[in-house]
C-alpha cells in the first residue's frame, strides 16, 4: 500500500526563492512513510522536463542537500531531494537520516523508495524518462552507486560526490558517470574513489587514454559511456564547482 500528497512548503518558499514553488511529495512504501523535498521544472506541470535524484550524506537532510542549488542551477529540471530513514550513527549517538548501506541491506527499503517516488511524481509532473539523473554526497553518493547497480535502466547518468563503492565491480550496464573526490578526504579515503573509478572505467570500456573534459576534470578515452573524474584538493565536501559541472555533465547525457 503506498499513498501519496504533496503540499505547498512556505518556509523553503522564502529560503529557496524560485520561479516554480517548491512542494513535499509524501509516499507511504511498506507501511513506512517517505517524504522528498521537490522543486518542480519551470514547464514541468506542462511539457517533459529533466529529473535529478539528489541524495544528502549520513546525517543530512533535504534542506542541506538543497543548499547545493542544482535546482537554481537549473531550473529547467525538476530537482527531488528526498529523505533517507533513521540510522545509528556511533559518532553522535543517535539516530540520523542515510540510505541504505549496499545493495540488498534493508531489504532495499530505499531503492523501493525511490520507485514509488519516481512513479508518483510522473502521475503530478510531466518527467522526460530519457533525462532522469541521480547524485549525492558520500552516502549519498554510495547510494547513487546502489541505484546504478540495481535500477540502471531508469537512469541516464551518475554523478557521485566523496563517495566509494567496490560493489560497482558487480555491475553489468556501463552508464554515464561523474566522480568527484578531495584528495585530503578522511571519511571516504582517495584510494577507495579511485578503485570505484577503476571498475566504472572497466565497466564502460574505457581505454587509458586521458582528455581533459574541463578544467581540472579528466575523461578516458575511447569509452562506451563517458568516466568523468576531478580529484580537488579539499577533504570529505561538495566543492564549489561541483554544481554547475554536474549539471553540465548531466545536460550532455540521455538514456538511448
Amino acid at each position: 500500500m503506498r499513498t501519496h500528497c504533496w503540499l505547498l512548503v512556505l518556509v523553503f518558499i522564502a529560503v529557496h526563492a524560485t520561479a516554480t514553488e517548491p512542494l513535499i511529495f509524501k509516499v507511504t512504501v511498506n507501511d513506512v512513510e517517505r517524504q522528498a523535498l521537490v522543486f518542480p521544472g519551470k514547464k514541468a506541470f506542462k511539457s517533459r522536463s529533466p529529473l535529478v535524484f539528489a541524495f544528502h550524506g549520513f546525517h543530512g537532510s533535504p534542506l542541506a542537500m538543497a543548499a547545493t542549488k542544482i535546482h537554481k542551477e537549473w531550473p529547467e529540471a525538476t530537482v527531488v531531494y528526498p529523505l533517507g530513514l533513521p540510522a545509528w550513527s556511533n559518532n553522535s549517538k543517535k539516530f540520523v537520516p542515510a540510505w541504505q548501506g549496499g545493495p540488498g541491506r534493508d531489504d532495499d527499503r530505499d531503492v523501493a523508495f525511490i520507485d514509488v517516488l519516481l512513479v508518483d511524481l510522473q502521475q503530478t509532473l510531466k518527467v522526460d524518462t530519457r533525462r532522469i539523473y541521480a547524485t549525492g554526497i558520500s552516502n549519498g553518493a554510495l547510494f547513487c552507486y546502489i541505484l546504478l547497480l540495481k535500477r540502471p535502466q531508469l537512469f541516464a547518468g551518475f554523478a557521485c560526490v566523496a563517495g566509494a563503492a567496490d560493489f560497482v565491480g558487480e555491475a553489468t550496464v556501463p552508464k554515464p558517470v561523474l566522480i568527484i573526490h578531495g584528495k585530503d578526504d578522511t571519511t571516504v579515503s582517495p584510494d577507495a574513489a579511485i578503485h570505484t573509478r577503476d571498475h566504472l572505467r572497466k565497466l564502460n570500456g574505457c581505454g587509458d587514454k586521458e582528455t581533459e573534459w574541463a578544467k581540472g576534470y579528466t575523461s578516458y578515452q575511447p569509452c562506451t559511456q563517458p568516466v568523468i573524474w576531478h580529484m580537488h584538493n579539499g577533504g570529505h565536501v561538495w566543492p564549489g564547482d561541483a554544481t554547475k559541472t554536474i549539471v553540465k555533465f548531466f545536460k550532455g547525457v540521455t538514456c538511448d
